[in-house]
């Protein structure tokens, strides 16, 4: 199957929906729920890091946290992807509204 088919499945685009929610979640969860038990999670410090890059502030923001470049990598391209993914979907909606009209 060629790679190209599999990332336009409609099943694909949802596993993927999917995985980003339950990324969200968790990393809401890990984030401001988990102090109670934390023993040192990945994310801690992240987002006190993530406001030292916005101030253009490297060296903090990697005595914070040295992930921290992986999480600004990744982000915007789960946002892209997420927006690409919709746009297919409203687009698909669209075209199925304008059948039945």
């Amino acid at each position: 199957m060629n790679l190209k088919k599999i990332a336009n499945d409609r099943d694909f685009q949802n596993a993927r929906l999917i995985i980003y929610f339950i990324l969200f979640i968790s990393y809401i969860y890990i984030a401001y729920f988990s102090h109670f038990q934390c023993v040192g999670c990945p994310l801690c410090g992240m987002t006190r890091a993530v406001k030292s890059l916005l101030r253009i502030d490297f060296k903090s923001a990697f005595e914070f946290n040295m992930m921290v470049w992986i999480f600004c990598i990744m982000t915007p391209l789960i946002i892209v992807d997420i927006v690409v993914i919709l746009k297919k979907y409203i687009i698909n909606y669209k075209r199925s509204c304008k059948k039945w009209h």
